[in-house]
């Protein structure tokens, strides 16, 4: 059985919602989003609609980043293969 992802709006809010049975109409909440209209809460819905991550990467990932600024050296272009 498939779950999805919906946006409801509810007292001026948009609701993360799970449903997981439409013909029982069962399901939870995740979270609320924001306030209806808010730019914040549009960006919000639109992620979540298509399913786009989002959140801030963990440090480790922007450990493994390079010192800016970053400049390419003519070493590093020598790493390259000239495809044209």
């Amino acid at each position: 059985m498939a779950t999805f992802i919906t946006i409801s709006t509810c007292k001026n809010k948009s609701n993360l919602i799970n449903i997981y049975h439409f013909f029982f109409f069962k399901g939870h909440f995740i979270k609320t989003l924001g306030k209806l209209g808010d730019k914040e809460t549009e960006n919000e819905v639109i992620l979540a609609e298509n399913d786009i991550l989002h959140h801030e990467f963990p440090e480790a990932v922007l450990d493994c980043l390079p010192t800016l600024p970053w400049i390419i050296t003519e070493e590093v272009i020598c790493l390259f293969l000239y495809l044209k």
